[in-house]
């Protein structure tokens, strides 16, 4: 596993954010996944900020997902199976917070 943090800070109202987590099964090299997040927080007072943040998430191997299988096309039909189907190797998650400080 491999990790790094880095904050920067410009002025004393803004400050910068990048996490990076990289993790490798040993016993499969190409089992790789990897975790990246990066911020922006802005102060608006001497007690409140607002910080947003885009978080991507890699998996090499992505997990399988099971889809119903049915006889005829939704909404009717019945339900004879189930089929796999692999999730996407990339996520990506972007969250705004409004920070306050006590």
């Amino acid at each position: 596993m491999f990790g790094s943090s880095i904050r920067s800070s410009e002025r004393d109202t803004t400050t910068f954010g990048n996490d990076l987590v990289i993790d490798e099964n040993l016993d499969d090299t190409s089992d790789l996944r990897g975790n990246m997040v990066n911020s922006v927080a802005v102060s608006m007072s001497r007690r409140l900020a607002l910080k947003v943040s885009l978080q991507s998430l890699y998996d090499h191997q992505p997990a399988f997902k099971e889809i119903p299988l049915l006889d005829a096309p939704p909404p009717g039909g019945v339900k004879i199976g189930t089929v796999l189907d692999r999730l996407d190797t990339l996520d990506t998650i972007f969250t705004a917070s409004l920070v306050v400080g006590l």
